[in-house]
This record gives C-alpha cells, sequence and structure tokens, in this order.
C-alpha cells in the first residue's frame, strides 16, 4: 500500500473507469448524480460519465488552491439548474494485490457525502 502525495496529484491520476467501492460515513442530504452512481469516468478534455443505471455526462476540472484549502480540488458541472458540484481530494492510494493493481481515491463533497472510487489494472507478469 502506497499513498500519493496529494500536491503531486495531476489529471492523469484521476483518467479512466472508477468503480464506485463505498460511501463511507452514513446517510447524508446528497441529492447529485453522485449519490446513487456506480461508475465514474474520467474523459481527456474534462468530459465525465456518472453511471446511475442511466449515464449522465457533465464536465469536470482539477485545481488546486494555495491559501485555505491545501488538497487538490474537483468541480464537476453536469447541467445549469444543478449548479456546480465541489470535491475535495481527501486520499489517493496505490495497492499491488496478488492478481491486479489497484488505486483507490476518496472525494469529499460539499454536502457532506464521501465517495471512494477504486480503479484496477491487470499486474504486469
Amino acid at each position: 500500500m502506497r499513498y500519493l502525495d496529494l500536491n503531486i496529484i495531476a489529471t492523469e491520476h484521476l483518467l479512466g473507469s472508477w468503480d464506485v467501492l463505498e460511501r463511507p460515513g452514513g446517510q447524508v442530504s446528497d441529492t447529485s448524480v453522485f449519490a446513487t452512481c456506480s461508475k465514474v469516468v474520467f474523459q481527456n478534455k474534462g468530459s465525465v460519465i456518472v453511471t446511475d443505471g442511466t449515464a449522465k455526462t457533465g464536465h469536470w476540472e482539477l485545481f488546486k488552491e494555495t491559501e485555505i484549502i491545501y488538497n487538490p480540488q474537483l468541480n464537476f458541472t453536469f447541467s445549469e439548474e444543478e449548479g456546480v458540484l465541489n470535491a475535495i481530494i481527501t486520499r489517493y492510494r496505490e495497492d499491488d494485490e496478488e492478481d491486479y493493481f489497484s488505486r483507490k481515491v476518496t472525494f469529499y463533497f460539499t454536502s457532506g457525502m464521501e465517495l471512494v472510487l477504486e480503479q484496477k489494472a491487470e499486474n504486469p507478469l
């Protein structure tokens, strides 16, 4: 297990398909697409697809603030009615499992919801 320094997190660390592993911390009042999703796909050029039975496409942006919150942050936009959804990356971990390589990232949304995502890749022989 290896935790990445959050200061080095870049868009390349998030690209690809991620499965929702868990939503720790009990019930929250989040009604966004992330409250019920099962998969998040980060694509190049800021496109994101969130699946919760149906696919919803939006935009994402990674940014870093240096005065108040030092962790990398994400802005998600799906429609003007929903506005911008904000999340902070609180953990990014890499694990070498027996049969695969795993990345886990934790997002903390302004609604209070936490979302743990996992991305698996085959271990090279």
